[in-house]
């Protein structure tokens, strides 16, 4: 299971990724790095090519965000719009990945 975080003050160096975080191919010229809005992460197109509103942060323009960050910040936004839903706010601990980032050996 992920567990969810908002995105650090500081976002990942491209240098230091070497991979997508989802997919785990390697960056290329072809292959470019996306940082993903909510967590922070770097992901190549195929793997952060979805566009949400990030209501926790005020904007409500669409912003580039990874698959899983998607899915989370989906289902927390319709809830929020819901009528039905008590909640006003999204709950900030589901939603970010942490992430393990790996130097690799030189």
């Amino acid at each position: 299971m992920q567990s969810y975080v908002m995105c650090p003050k500081k976002w990942l160096k491209d240098e230091d990724v070497l991979e997508c975080m989802s997919c785990g191919l390697g960056f290329s010229f072809l292959r470019r790095r996306h940082h993903c809005r909510n967590c922070c992460g770097i992901f190549c197109n195929e793997c952060s090519s979805n566009k949400i509103a990030l209501l926790s942060l005020k904007l409500s323009t669409p912003q580039r965000v990874c698959d899983a960050c998607h899915s989370q910040l989906k289902a927390v936004n319709e809830a929020t719009a819901s009528p039905k839903s008590p909640q006003s706010e999204p709950d900030m601990e589901e939603l970010s990945i942490n992430f393990v980032i790996a130097k690799p050996a030189s």
